[in-house]
Protein backbone atom coordinates (compact mmCIF):
# COMPACT_ATOMS: atom_id res chain seq x y z
CA UNK A 1 0.00 0.00 0.00
CA UNK A 2 3.17 2.55 0.83
CA UNK A 3 4.46 1.79 -2.68
CA UNK A 4 0.81 2.64 -4.10
CA UNK A 5 0.29 5.47 -2.79
CA UNK A 6 4.51 6.30 -3.40
CA UNK A 7 3.40 6.09 -7.11
CA UNK A 8 -0.01 8.42 -6.39
CA UNK A 9 2.53 11.19 -5.05
CA UNK A 10 4.67 10.57 -8.31
CA UNK A 11 1.77 11.38 -10.02
CA UNK A 12 0.50 14.18 -8.90
CA UNK A 13 4.03 16.20 -8.24
CA UNK A 14 5.21 15.17 -11.97
CA UNK A 15 2.66 17.07 -13.13
CA UNK A 16 3.09 20.53 -11.17
CA UNK A 17 7.05 19.87 -12.00
CA UNK A 18 6.18 19.97 -15.69
CA UNK A 19 4.15 23.27 -15.50
CA UNK A 20 6.04 24.92 -12.83
CA UNK A 21 9.58 24.35 -13.73
CA UNK A 22 10.16 23.39 -10.01
CA UNK A 23 8.42 21.79 -6.79
CA UNK A 24 8.12 18.44 -7.72
CA UNK A 25 10.75 17.04 -5.57
CA UNK A 26 9.92 19.44 -2.95
CA UNK A 27 6.24 18.40 -2.91
CA UNK A 28 6.82 14.31 -3.14
CA UNK A 29 10.35 13.95 -0.52
CA UNK A 30 8.64 14.47 3.03
CA UNK A 31 5.82 12.37 2.37
CA UNK A 32 8.22 9.70 0.40
CA UNK A 33 10.64 9.81 3.55
CA UNK A 34 7.37 8.68 5.73
CA UNK A 35 6.46 6.13 2.69
CA UNK A 36 9.99 4.55 2.09
CA UNK A 37 12.64 6.02 4.00
CA UNK A 38 14.91 8.75 3.61
CA UNK A 39 17.54 7.02 1.67
CA UNK A 40 15.01 5.31 -0.95
CA UNK A 41 13.08 8.36 -1.37
CA UNK A 42 16.64 9.86 -1.99
CA UNK A 43 17.44 7.51 -4.75
CA UNK A 44 14.29 6.92 -6.31
CA UNK A 45 13.24 10.69 -6.98
CA UNK A 46 16.59 11.32 -7.65
CA UNK A 47 16.50 8.97 -10.82
CA UNK A 48 12.85 10.26 -11.93
CA UNK A 49 13.28 13.86 -11.60
CA UNK A 50 16.83 13.32 -13.71
CA UNK A 51 14.09 11.72 -16.17
CA UNK A 52 11.35 13.93 -16.29
CA UNK A 53 13.10 16.90 -16.60
CA UNK A 54 15.46 15.50 -19.53
CA UNK A 55 12.03 14.71 -21.02
CA UNK A 56 11.13 18.15 -20.90
CA UNK A 57 14.13 20.01 -22.21
CA UNK A 58 14.66 17.49 -25.06
CA UNK A 59 11.53 18.78 -26.03
CA UNK A 60 12.86 22.30 -25.89
CA UNK A 61 15.97 22.10 -26.34
CA UNK A 62 16.05 25.09 -28.74
CA UNK A 63 14.82 27.57 -26.45
CA UNK A 64 17.29 26.62 -23.53
CA UNK A 65 19.06 29.91 -22.84
CA UNK A 66 22.44 28.13 -22.18
CA UNK A 67 24.74 31.39 -21.42
CA UNK A 68 22.25 31.85 -18.35
CA UNK A 69 22.06 28.24 -17.56
CA UNK A 70 25.93 28.02 -17.02
CA UNK A 71 25.74 30.92 -14.97
CA UNK A 72 23.26 29.36 -12.63
CA UNK A 73 25.32 25.78 -12.22
CA UNK A 74 28.17 27.51 -11.09
CA UNK A 75 26.16 29.30 -8.02
CA UNK A 76 24.12 25.65 -7.22
CA UNK A 77 27.32 23.36 -7.54
CA UNK A 78 28.82 25.03 -4.64
CA UNK A 79 25.25 25.07 -2.53
CA UNK A 80 24.99 21.69 -3.75
CA UNK A 81 28.41 20.67 -2.39
CA UNK A 82 27.46 22.84 0.93
CA UNK A 83 24.54 20.72 1.14
CA UNK A 84 26.06 16.92 0.82
CA UNK A 85 28.30 17.74 3.51
CA UNK A 86 25.79 19.01 5.72
CA UNK A 87 23.60 16.14 5.26
CA UNK A 88 26.43 13.65 6.36
CA UNK A 89 27.13 16.59 9.69
CA UNK A 90 23.53 17.26 10.88
CA UNK A 91 21.06 14.79 12.38
CA UNK A 92 17.72 13.60 9.93
CA UNK A 93 15.42 15.08 12.74
CA UNK A 94 17.07 18.30 12.14
CA UNK A 95 17.46 18.84 9.00
CA UNK A 96 14.08 17.74 8.58
CA UNK A 97 12.78 19.99 10.91
CA UNK A 98 14.97 22.76 8.63
CA UNK A 99 13.69 21.26 5.23
CA UNK A 100 10.39 21.82 6.35
CA UNK A 101 10.36 25.19 7.95
CA UNK A 102 11.79 26.35 4.77
CA UNK A 103 9.76 24.94 2.48
CA UNK A 104 6.70 26.92 4.63
CA UNK A 105 8.36 30.06 4.89
CA UNK A 106 9.16 30.07 1.08
CA UNK A 107 5.66 28.86 0.81
CA UNK A 108 3.87 31.52 2.47
CA UNK A 109 6.41 34.68 1.14
CA UNK A 110 5.24 33.49 -2.47
CA UNK A 111 1.50 33.39 -1.33
CA UNK A 112 1.75 36.75 -0.26
CA UNK A 113 2.93 37.74 -2.99
CA UNK A 114 1.02 35.50 -5.55
CA UNK A 115 -0.48 38.92 -6.86
CA UNK A 116 2.73 40.39 -7.99
CA UNK A 117 3.47 39.68 -12.27
CA UNK A 118 6.66 38.96 -11.35
CA UNK A 119 5.39 35.37 -9.99
CA UNK A 120 4.25 34.10 -13.34
CA UNK A 121 6.66 32.04 -14.75
CA UNK A 122 6.59 32.12 -18.54
CA UNK A 123 7.92 29.29 -20.53
CA UNK A 124 11.43 29.88 -20.78
CA UNK A 125 12.01 29.71 -16.85
CA UNK A 126 10.26 26.42 -16.89
CA UNK A 127 12.78 24.97 -19.56
CA UNK A 128 15.24 26.83 -17.74
CA UNK A 129 14.91 25.69 -14.36
CA UNK A 130 14.32 21.94 -15.90
CA UNK A 131 17.96 21.96 -18.13
CA UNK A 132 19.33 23.07 -14.35
CA UNK A 133 17.80 20.01 -12.55
CA UNK A 134 19.11 17.78 -15.69
CA UNK A 135 22.63 18.44 -14.46
CA UNK A 136 22.35 18.13 -10.74
CA UNK A 137 20.43 15.29 -11.06
CA UNK A 138 22.71 13.77 -13.22
CA UNK A 139 25.62 14.64 -10.59
CA UNK A 140 23.24 13.49 -7.41
CA UNK A 141 22.90 10.25 -9.70
CA UNK A 142 26.70 9.42 -10.04
CA UNK A 143 27.35 10.13 -6.51
CA UNK A 144 24.42 7.70 -5.38
CA UNK A 145 25.79 5.09 -7.44
CA UNK A 146 29.57 5.73 -6.10
CA UNK A 147 27.80 4.90 -2.36
CA UNK A 148 26.70 1.62 -4.26
CA UNK A 149 22.60 3.34 -3.48
CA UNK A 150 21.31 1.38 -6.52
CA UNK A 151 20.26 -2.00 -5.16
CA UNK A 152 18.43 -4.28 -7.84
CA UNK A 153 15.51 -4.09 -6.08
CA UNK A 154 15.08 -0.01 -5.38
CA UNK A 155 16.33 0.19 -9.28
CA UNK A 156 13.40 -1.72 -10.54
CA UNK A 157 10.90 0.27 -8.23
CA UNK A 158 12.47 3.45 -9.82
CA UNK A 159 12.33 2.40 -13.15
CA UNK A 160 8.48 1.83 -12.18
CA UNK A 161 7.92 4.76 -10.94
CA UNK A 162 9.20 6.39 -13.80
CA UNK A 163 5.41 5.10 -15.81
CA UNK A 164 3.72 8.04 -13.20
CA UNK A 165 6.28 10.59 -13.35
CA UNK A 166 5.81 10.16 -17.06
CA UNK A 167 2.21 10.10 -17.14
CA UNK A 168 2.39 13.49 -14.55
CA UNK A 169 4.48 15.36 -17.15
CA UNK A 170 2.23 14.69 -20.32
CA UNK A 171 -1.07 15.45 -17.94
CA UNK A 172 0.94 18.48 -16.74
CA UNK A 173 1.88 19.90 -20.52
CA UNK A 174 -2.20 19.49 -20.83
CA UNK A 175 -3.31 21.67 -17.87
CA UNK A 176 -0.02 24.24 -18.82
CA UNK A 177 -1.73 25.20 -21.81
CA UNK A 178 -5.72 25.37 -19.98
CA UNK A 179 -5.09 26.34 -16.59
CA UNK A 180 -4.28 30.00 -15.46
CA UNK A 181 -0.63 30.06 -14.00
CA UNK A 182 -1.41 32.51 -11.30
CA UNK A 183 -4.46 30.11 -9.70
CA UNK A 184 -2.19 27.30 -10.29
CA UNK A 185 0.67 28.95 -8.71
CA UNK A 186 -1.27 29.40 -5.88
CA UNK A 187 -2.05 26.00 -5.70
CA UNK A 188 1.50 24.41 -5.66
CA UNK A 189 2.53 26.96 -2.70
CA UNK A 190 -0.47 25.79 -0.70
CA UNK A 191 0.44 22.31 -1.20
CA UNK A 192 3.89 23.33 -0.43
CA UNK A 193 3.59 24.60 2.88
CA UNK A 194 0.95 21.27 3.46
CA UNK A 195 4.11 19.85 2.36
CA UNK A 196 6.35 21.41 4.79
CA UNK A 197 4.04 20.69 7.58
CA UNK A 198 4.74 16.95 6.65
CA UNK A 199 8.08 17.10 7.80
CA UNK A 200 6.54 17.75 11.83
CA UNK A 201 4.70 14.70 11.57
Amino acid sequence: MHNFIFLIIVLITNAIQAITGFAGTLLAMPPAILLIGVDNAKVILNFIGFLTCLFIVHGNRKKVKWRILAKILVLMAVGMAAGIWIFRQVHLDILLYLYGGLIMVTAVRKLRNSGGKELVPVVQAVILLAAVWVVLNAVLLCSQAMEHMFTPELTGFAVIACIPALAGVAVGNRLHQRIGKKAFLRVTYILLFISGVLCFI
